[in-house]
């Protein structure tokens, strides 16, 4: 006749695949995570330097994306403050 519930070395050896199993999940998403970081570098928390922002409006330019005076403008508006970059309607007023 089968046993109905589990001895105790049967269920000593499920919780520790399962703890081996949670670790390897653990460490996978740590190695993940850190790669990902390490792939785009300022991307949390810092703010781009001015030359950082001219260059990139610079490539739109070039690209045919903006013309110059958008640029100018949109240069203008960053470095004053004045550009926020919210999408209206997120926070408030729609």
């Amino acid at each position: 006749m089968k046993k109905m519930f589990l001895d105790e070395n049967n269920k000593i050896h499920k919780q520790l695949y399962l703890v081996v199993f949670i670790t390897l999940i653990f460490l996978a998403a740590l190695f993940t995570s850190q790669n990902l970081q390490a792939e785009e570098p300022g991307r949390f928390g810092e703010k781009p330097t001015k030359e950082q922002i001219i260059e990139k409006l610079n490539l739109a330019v070039t690209e045919g994306k903006l013309s110059q005076e958008e640029a100018d403008i949109k240069l203008e508006a960053i470095l004053s403050g004045d550009f926020k970059g919210k999408k209206p309607g997120r926070f408030g007023k729609k």
